[in-house]
């Protein structure tokens, strides 16, 4: 993977690593920090290495004055539920989390113990602050913008894949923010001269129907709106995408390291440790409600030539040029 160059945007996603850590021990006087995540540790390492090191500058050394007690679903949305109300009945002084399904159940869970969180589309949509400025709850963190880069994204796979009219959205059900996903990418769909269709996704088991679907209907781009369950399993949605010679734009930059053809996103890791220094403020007394929920300031546009190779594409000049990282 070649770096160009980052781009640092301006105001413009679930899913959360943290360190590999053991259980506190009895009698200790560690703070105990709960992790709750959606996805699997595996698929997390570079995210549990970056929150692991930004804790360790600021102070907080495992097994010494911080200890955790980490839960992850492996994709299994049905498990997140219990596994919060596990954290909350563990009695953490922390719960540290990313995704809004999982920031929604552990807000469900308990509305005192503070929670951080690395990656939320719309903190205030979804109910967990009352303002960016001032949260008011028990609850801040680092919004993603995921929602928010949908329309650059459609308009990035326009440019790479010019000939390419007949638009595919995959997007989870359950999310809350689904009906503006549709909204937004409609329009842009629009202005483009594009037309869009959109599929429901809701377990990795549908991936193999949908993209069947995508073909019978003479699919020729796919974008992919950003949810946990297609980070987790975002080789799966790209071995697809190749199966089925679709060009596809992802919503996390882990996507295209998988074998994805492209993606516009803000940066993961660089939340990762920016949410790390929340839970160090938290720690050290201060309250959630009065942290205000910060924005992304980092974004990358990725593409992956072995792909475009493997399907026959010739990404313009132009649109390389864009790109802060071209993995070769």
């Amino acid at each position: 993977m070649m770096n160009r160059r980052t781009f640092l945007g301006g105001l413009t996603l679930g899913t959360l690593a943290v360190p590999r850590v053991g259980e506190p021990q009895p009698g200790a006087k560690a703070k105990v920090v709960g992790v709750l995540s959606l996805t699997s540790p595996e698929t997390s390492a570079h995210l549990a290495k970056a929150g692991s090191d930004a804790l360790r500058e600021l102070g907080w050394i495992d097994g010494q004055n911080i200890a955790f007690i980490s839960r992850f679903a492996s994709g299994r949305l049905d498990r997140v539920p219990g596994l919060a109300l596990e954290l909350v009945q563990a009695d953490v002084d922390l719960i540290w989390t990313g995704g809004d399904f999982t920031i929604n159940a552990v807000h469900r869970a308990t509305d005192k113990i503070p929670i951080a969180f690395f990656a939320a589309a719309d903190p205030v949509a979804s109910g967990f602050a009352v303002t960016l400025a001032h949260p008011g709850k028990n609850l801040t963190g680092i919004s993603g913008l995921y929602h928010e880069l949908n329309s650059k994204r459609l308009e990035l796979l326009h440019l790479a894949v010019p000939n390419a009219r007949r638009i595919a959205i995959i997007a989870h059900p359950s999310d809350p923010q689904r009906p503006r996903i549709a909204a937004q990418l409609d329009d842009a769909a629009r202005k483009l001269q594009l037309r869009m269709t959109l599929h429901d996704v809701g377990a990795v088991e549908q991936i193999p129907g949908v993209f069947s679907a995508m073909v019978k209907e003479g699919t020729d781009g796919l974008l992919v709106a950003p949810h946990t369950l297609f980070f987790f399993n975002r080789a799966v949605v790209a071995e697809w995408a190749a199966k089925t010679h679709l060009p596809a734009i992802y919503s996390y930059s882990e996507a295209t390291a998988a074998g994805g053809l492209m993606s516009y996103a803000s940066d993961l890791l660089d939340q990762m440790r920016r949410s790390a220094a929340l839970v160090d403020k938290v720690l050290r007394g201060a309250k959630p409600a009065d942290l205000p929920v910060e924005q992304p300031t980092k974004f990358e546009f990725v593409i992956n030539l072995k792909t475009a190779k493997a399907l026959g594409l010739k990404i313009p000049p132009s649109v390389l040029a864009r790109a802060d990282q071209v993995i070769e």
